[in-house]
């Protein structure tokens, strides 16, 4: 994972974020494609991400079955 990419994920979440924040009454038309654009480079960068923490050693990720979350 290159610095590049990891700015790129942070700068994505942190719009987002921002996004979501001002859902309500200042919320912009616009936002909702926006929001659905970043969710897809999200999901594209993702995988680079959980590389980049498990060769640092990081945990697995949290799945339903691993983390015992069955939804009720």
């Amino acid at each position: 994972m290159t610095v590049k990419e990891m700015n790129r994920y942070m700068r994505l979440v942190n719009r987002l974020m921002w996004i979501m924040d001002h859902s309500g009454v200042s919320w912009q038309p616009e936002y909702a494609e926006e929001a659905e654009q970043i969710r897809k480079e999200l999901k594209e960068l993702r995988p680079i991400i959980e590389e980049a923490r498990r060769a640092k050693g990081g945990e697995k990720p949290c799945t339903e079955e691993s983390c015992g979350n069955t939804g009720s």
